[in-house]
């Protein structure tokens, strides 16, 4: 044994665990400082650019109340300051059912109060004081047309109006802005009327030769008659000029004729 009391043996050992103990704690020291995240200041002398900023939304126009005065076609009116504004929503008239668009405009707006409320130049929404959006009530109704690019209200209201045909959706004008032309004249056919045939005329009835008088008996021609009682018993009367028996004294009257 030596002075300290411990074999040499045992003296190594600890050492060596001693050694290793050293370096485990350095391994530790090194992998921890290895392992941190890394951390970057930005250069001296140079900024980050700020945010972008999105500008504040533009402030919704106040309706105006305005008492309705005129009304010149199906979407433009005229209020009692003399404002005029067209009705935001709504297409031009057509010439088929201008004239509808106006007097339901006229029945609906004229002499009663309205909230406009401004859109672009002389257009604006024009809102009932019942809240009704006037353009989808006249699109429901048949009275209107809606725009290029309507909003969903506008689209469901014309397709109510179109599936039960009111106003301009039904007759006459179906939808059109203008009727089409009425189709041409056509010309009927030619007829041929059968000639017409006359019926020959009947035959006239056989004429019957009207009954010839008896033959007279030709008196001889010596002849003598004393008086008109003797020829006329002889069956030779009358006696003409030229006759057998003729003579002038029984032509009393003097014609020719002897006892008539």
């Amino acid at each position: 044994m030596s002075s300290t009391g411990f074999p040499g043996g045992l003296r190594i050992s600890w050492v060596l665990i001693g050694v290793c103990g050293v370096l485990l704690i350095i391994g530790m020291v090194s992998g921890g400082e290895r392992g941190a995240p890394q951390r970057f200041s930005a250069p001296t002398g140079s900024s980050a650019p700020p945010p972008a900023t999105t500008p504040p939304p533009a402030p919704t126009p106040e309706p105006a109340r305005v008492l309705v005065a005129e009304v010149v076609d199906g979407r433009t009116a005229v209020g009692e300051d003399g404002t005029r504004f067209r009705i935001a929503g709504l297409a031009a008239p057509g010439p088929c059912w201008a004239e509808q668009a106006t007097a339901f405009a006229r029945t609906s707006l004229v002499g009663k109060e309205v909230r406009v409320v401004p859109v672009d130049g002389e257009t604006a929404r024009v809102l009932l004081m019942e809240g009704i959006d006037y353009a989808v009530l006249a699109v429901s109704r048949g009275a209107g047309r809606a725009g290029s690019t309507p909003d969903i209200a506008l689209t469901e209201a014309q397709t109510v109006a179109t599936q039960a045909e009111h106003g301009l959706w039904g007759a006459p004008c179906g939808g059109r802005d203008e009727l089409p032309p009425p189709p041409p004249p056509t010309t009927p056919p030619p007829t041929t009327t059968p000639p017409v045939t006359t019926p020959p005329a009947p035959a006239p009835p056989p004429t019957r030769a009207a009954p010839r008088p008896p033959a007279r008996p030709t008196p001889p021609a010596a002849v003598h008659f004393r008086s008109c009682r003797e020829a006329r018993a002889a069956g030779v009367t009358p006696l003409r000029r030229g006759d057998p028996g003729y003579r002038r004294g029984l032509d009393r009257d003097g014609d020719g004729i002897a006892c008539e």
